[in-house]
């Protein structure tokens, strides 16, 4: 019986970090790493290609035609080597229109397939990826107005993750919350929002209707105050293990029913804290790809968060 060989697609920069969570692996240039191993809970993966096949092809209607018949219609290419070659490959199926999403997104990205050359006649591909977006990268039509920093993106990419998002009728807190991108997404999407930090907001983002705005530490709050919070939201500069302990306070109150935080990252990575993150029942950490050298806590994730290994 043959092993199951898995593909996991990270940024170049995040490569090291991956080959910790997975052990014994094979490099592919800056794509990232094969393995063995089935981890579903991998942190440090943009994508994975779970069961990917590796074949020898003998011309580009090869090629294409062995895409065709492992059951995708849709096809993209990572760009790692012969690009030429590829692009004359996925000429083959239809033309996929550019990545680059609205927030929320419109409609749902149908199932693409990925398929990368290694050398000329080596074909790597996978008919059903992790993630919806190629190579897990989410670019979206951003908004240049209103955000007062680029930070909104990361809760824009984690609640497009999700796939469900805060909405009329909802009372979300965001700790942490100056100069308030992320205040500005919840009250965008028409949540009254609870926005929590010692230094105020960017004036335009307070003069919003729909915040209330706590001028105090996130820390210094009291989670059994609040009867009802639909979505907590935290993208606070702390370390690791002081997160996890306000976490672990929301959690024990049960007054949040969602949760979507930042974990920043201080040097090497804190494994511990991390897995114990990791380990609260119902929660996924992840590498966003709008993360810089840090990492989403999602709480409870819904079961797509997941890899899924057994197609």
């Amino acid at each position: 019986m043959s092993t199951k060989t898995h593909l996991y697609i990270t940024q170049p920069e995040f490569i090291p970090l991956l080959k910790q969570e997975l052990g014994e692996c094979t490099p592919l240039g800056e794509m990232g790493l094969l393995s063995a191993t089935a981890k579903p809970d991998i942190c440090f993966a943009l994508d994975v290609w779970p069961n990917v096949t590796q074949a020898e092809i003998s011309s580009i209607n090869d090629g294409a035609a062995k895409l065709r018949m492992s059951g995708s219609k849709l096809w993209h290419q990572y760009k790692l080597n012969f690009i030429r070659r590829g692009t004359l490959i996925s000429d083959n199926f239809k033309k996929l229109s550019n990545f680059t999403v609205n927030f929320p997104p419109r409609e749902a990205l149908p199932q693409i397939g990925g398929f990368s050359l290694l050398e000329q006649n080596q074909m790597l591909f996978c008919p059903k990826r992790w993630k919806s977006m190629p190579d897990g990268i989410y670019e979206f039509n951003e908004d240049k107005e209103m955000p007062p920093s680029r930070a909104y993106l990361k809760l824009w990419e984690a609640l497009s993750l999700w796939g469900e998002y805060p909405q009329a009728g909802e009372t979300c807190i965001d700790l942490g919350s100056c100069p308030g991108g992320w205040t500005y997404v919840l009250q965008s999407l028409g949540a009254t929002v609870i926005s929590v930090d010692k230094a105020p907001l960017a004036p335009h983002i307070a003069k919003l209707p729909g915040i209330k705005y706590l001028q105090q530490s996130a820390f210094a709050l009291n989670p059994a105050e609040f009867e009802r919070i639909d979505w907590l939201v935290c993208d606070i500069i702390c370390y690791p293990e002081r997160l996890l302990s306000l976490i672990e306070s929301w959690l024990a109150t049960g007054n949040a029913k969602r949760m979507i935080c930042t974990v920043k990252l201080q040097g090497e990575p804190d494994w511990a804290i991390i897995n114990k993150l990791a380990a609260i029942p119902q929660a996924r950490v992840l590498h966003l790809s709008q993360n810089k050298h840090e990492l989403t806590f999602f709480y409870p994730a819904p079961k797509h968060l997941w890899v899924n290994f057994e197609n």
